[in-house]
């Protein structure tokens, strides 16, 4: 009754406004991912062309997003956290010709209520930049000061939630936060494929996401999602006339990309952008769905990005708080339409599947050269599949057994190369890349396969690394022998035995691999002792290198051109340090100048007309990654010093190293590269085999450790 009675007397009362400002918040910024959703649409309405995102302890702790726009005017500062402050539309009209993501102005506002927020920007007519905080809405009373800045504006969010305990409390874990703001980034780099994004951890010097911020929107694709998710994508597009019998005649453009039959994925991703602004539509996921689920493994789901190009006026924008739905007319039809489309291109694409599992068994037997049907006669329990039934898996668990046990059980060891299971499996040949390795000057050039090499092959590259020692005489110069000398005193001998007597178990990730030294269990950083290795080796094969010959020869000058496109995408080039060109055409005339000595002493070939026609083989079976080949030829420039002897050949002898040293990156390549360059791609199953089977034997034959390793994070024990 005293509920009753109390509800009956509540009266109507307006809201404080601290109040309804944490509602309204609320339902904008749900989390870090949310936030980071709305600064990043401010910064792409600025025209920026490169985004930067930092994150601590999954944006609960800090949020820092940096972009190069057009900046704030520090006029406008004062009411930038206003609630329904928008530089975005005038009048409500505006929305029927919305050209930007941002309209509501409450994306800050909202931030502002539940985070500490600090702006600091800069226009293109400051001479410096300005910084403020905002609480609750509201400028502090110290107002903009004036700071060292460049072109754009920088978002700082800390202690998101701090006034909002219940929904801090509701966060999932830094990590799963974190993986939704990476989630976020990929989707815009997928739609803004001209910009470049990074996001990172604070504190961690490598990005966990990066996007060159050039090239096809496929290219950003292979970038984000990997190299085998691009090469299942089928392009398709399409233009449907809308509202043929009434007055609203207007057309819509869609484009995008899908994935074939062979693509296998754990959940439906799909990308969906109307007029440039990621959104979601519920009937059309469900409809692409349906289509896929009659060409698809049950268990395997698509990929689908898919852009539509619609009238603004027949887009509602203002239908959610955070406009991740929006509303546009003639949906159902252009459902109709684009799952038409979709499904005459994805079974137009169908010509070739790759079943993974069911084939298992005949693959094998093919393989090995054994006849499947002599297997059948000869025991009744394999089936027509070639599957074993449950009696032939019950003799098998038997052998096991009369074996002891599975520590009974003969195994392996990575430092015996014939007891591989590889030397027994043959596959078929596939044609071979226009390159050729130069074996040796006075033999006949061998092809290089491309992609899959021969496993007959890859079974004596280990054996190969080891019976094509150094020479036995290094250089003749002093200054080389000097530097040797050098290398062998610095060696740490307790790294030495670790290396020398390990046992390979595998890639951790990325280049970071797990070896096995007695009863403990390191973990090795690969790109840091494959430098210190491939340097070592230029000194020991100073004036004896076997090369990597380019059957078309790759022009310095655009290599140059590429390297400094990378710089200047790295901050350290701008305009003020000249003209490209004019830098390009200098550098290509420094290394026709010094190409007598980089042939004789390197092996690095360039003829005349300022081609590159060869570069050293540092390690017998191994080619570097060939995306460093553009940055490699500029600081053969930039790095060396010509000046003394010593000094000249140990730069040379690390830039070559940086070049060949370990990396993941070199899955595709960037929009740009020359042709000579194409044929070189890596994959991944190909560098996963040639690090056991080619770098590790190299290393354990080769490597003299640096002392310093030990301490740096190169060489951890982990168990």
């Amino acid at each position: 009754t005293s509920v009753c009675d109390a509800m009956a007397m509540a009266r109507i009362r307006r809201l404080d406004t601290s109040v309804s400002n944490r509602i309204a918040a609320g339902e904008v910024v749900q989390r870090p991912s949310s936030a980071l959703k709305e600064v990043l649409e401010n910064s792409l309405d600025a025209g920026s062309t490169q985004i930067s995102v930092s994150v601590k302890d999954g944006g609960h702790k800090v949020l820092l997003v940096q972009d190069n726009g057009h900046g704030i005017a520090c006029e406008d500062l004062a009411i930038l956290c206003e609630r329904h402050t928008t530089s975005k539309l005038v009048r409500f009209e505006d929305l029927e010709d919305m050209h930007t993501l941002g309209f509501r102005g409450e994306a800050l506002s909202s931030i502002s209520f539940v985070a500490h927020l600090t702006v600091t920007t800069m226009t293109e007519h400051d001479k410096h930049a300005w910084k403020v905080t905002y609480n609750q809405g509201k400028m502090e009373d110290d107002g903009p000061k004036p700071c060292a800045g460049v072109l754009g504006t920088t978002i700082l969010v800390e202690d998101l939630f701090y006034n909002v305990p219940t929904r801090r409390k509701a966060l999932k874990s830094p990590s799963e936060e974190y993986g939704r703001i990476l989630d976020v980034i990929s989707k815009y780099a997928v739609l803004k494929h001209g910009v470049s994004f990074t996001c990172k951890k604070q504190g961690q010097n490598k990005p966990d996401l990066q996007s060159l911020g050039r090239g096809t929107r496929l290219d950003a694709i292979r970038a984000i999602f990997g190299t085998q998710t691009a090469k299942s994508m089928v392009e398709f597009d399409g233009t449907m006339e809308m509202g043929e019998n009434d007055k609203t005649d207007a057309s819509c453009r869609y484009e995008g990309y899908i994935s074939n039959a062979n693509y296998v994925g754990k959940k439906t991703n799909f990308l969906l952008y109307i007029n440039e602004r990621m959104v979601e539509c519920s009937p059309m996921k469900r409809a692409i769905e349906n289509i896929y689920s009659a060409v698809l493994p049950k268990a395997s789901k698509p990929f689908v990005v898919l852009v539509l190009s619609l009238p603004p006026s027949h887009v509602d924008v203002n239908l959610h708080p955070t406009k991740r739905e929006v509303g546009f007319l003639h949906q159902d039809e252009l459902i109709e339409e684009i799952c038409k489309r979709l499904e005459a291109s994805l079974f137009v694409s169908n010509d070739t599947r790759i079943f993974r599992s069911a084939m298992r068994d005949a693959q094998i037997d093919t393989m090995l050269g054994v006849n499947p049907s002599q297997l059948a006669a000869g025991n009744e329990e394999v089936d027509a599949l070639g599957n074993s039934s449950p009696t032939a898996q019950l003799e098998v668990s038997t052998q096991r057994a009369k074996a002891g046990g599975d520590h009974k059980l003969v195994r392996t060891d990575a430092r015996i190369p014939l007891g591989s299971l590889d030397k027994f499996i043959k596959r078929p040949k596939r044609l071979a890349s226009s390159i050729t390795l130069e074996v040796d000057p006075s033999s006949t050039p061998v092809e290089v396969q491309d992609e899959e090499v021969q496993v007959d092959q890859h079974a004596n590259l280990s054996r190969a690394v080891r019976q094509k020692p150094n020479p036995s005489q290094p250089s003749e110069l002093s200054s080389v022998q000097e530097l040797l000398c050098e290398v062998n005193k610095n060696s740490h001998k307790g790294l030495l035995e670790v290396l020398r007597n390990h046992t390979y178990v595998g890639m951790a990730d990325g280049s970071l691999a797990l070896v096995q030294h007695q009863t403990k269990l390191y973990l090795l950083d690969m790109e840091t002792l494959s430098r210190d290795m491939m340097y070592q080796q230029v000194l020991r094969r100073f004036e004896h290198f076997n090369k990597i010959q380019f059957s078309i020869p790759a022009p310095l000058k655009e290599l140059l051109l590429l390297g400094l496109d990378e710089e200047e995408e790295k901050g350290n080039w701008s305009t003020e340090d000249g003209s490209k060109v004019e830098l390009a055409n200098l550098s290509v005339k420094i290394l026709l100048e010094k190409a007598a000595m980089l042939a004789e002493y390197f092996g690095i070939d360039i003829d005349s007309q300022g081609n590159l026609l060869a570069i050293p083989m540092v390690i017998d079976e191994y080619v570097p990654d060939w995306f460093n080949l553009p940055s490699f030829v500029l600081s053969i420039v930039r790095d060396v010093d010509w000046k003394e002897e010593k000094t000249c050949f140990q730069s040379v002898a690390r830039c070559i190293a940086e070049f060949y040293r370990v990396s993941t990156r070199g899955v595709s390549l960037p929009t740009g590269s020359t042709e000579a360059l194409s044929p070189l791609c890596r994959n991944e199953e190909e560098f996963l085999w040639t690090m056991q089977h080619v770098l590790f034997p190299a290393m354990r034959a080769f490597l003299l450790p640096p002392c310093g390793r030990e301490r740096d994070g190169s060489v951890v024990q982990v168990a």
